[in-house]
């Protein structure tokens, strides 16, 4: 029995699957991009109900409309942003971002709600997040 023509079909098809193993051995959810996800999501979701909470029982009527402001800027993208595929979640969170960034009247109420430091935490987790993420799928390509 002639074995040559196997092995050169086995070791053929060995290399193609070494060639696709290597390239996707590895997941792109590390544990490091998990934590970034969990600390966007959950940033995301504190801004979010702080503000809404303030919206509804907030005294004071400057208050409660900055916080409808903040609130109808954020939902305008949807209300379970976090939950959305990474792509379409990195797209609305950097136009949630920008458009604090740019409007000040956002970046005011976010300021006046005392929400600053939550809004710059989430946006540095998605600015990591989406950095890292890229460079993982630019890897894989």
């Amino acid at each position: 029995m002639e074995l040559a023509p196997y092995i050169d079909t086995l070791t053929s098809e060995y290399d193609s699957f070494k060639a696709v193993y290597k390239k996707n051995r590895g997941s792109i959810l590390t544990p490091e991009l998990a934590m970034l996800d969990r600390y966007r999501d959950n940033g995301l979701k504190l801004v979010q109900r702080s503000v809404k909470l303030i919206a509804d029982f907030a005294r004071d009527e400057n208050d409660r409309n900055q916080a409808n402001l903040v609130y109808k800027a954020i939902t305008k993208h949807g209300t379970a942003i976090y939950d959305m595929a990474y792509n379409q979640q990195g797209g609305v969170m950097d136009e949630i971002i920008e458009e604090v960034d740019v409007d000040t009247k956002l970046s005011t109420a976010i300021d006046a709600l005392h929400q600053r430091k939550y809004f710059d935490e989430m946006k540095d987790a998605h600015q990591s997040f989406d950095r890292i993420f890229k460079a993982q799928l630019k890897e894989q390509q």
